[in-house]
């Protein structure tokens, strides 16, 4: 995952190693789809 990404295109942008967005990302898909 990159360090983020553009909110038009959604372009990665940054590094992209970073574990924390990926874990946002697992966090986020795990409460839409078990809430």
């Amino acid at each position: 995952f990159c360090e983020y990404f553009d909110p038009l295109t959604g372009e990665g942008l940054g590094g992209n190693t970073f574990s924390w967005t990926a874990a946002a990302y697992l966090v986020l898909r795990h409460r839409l789809i078990n809430h």
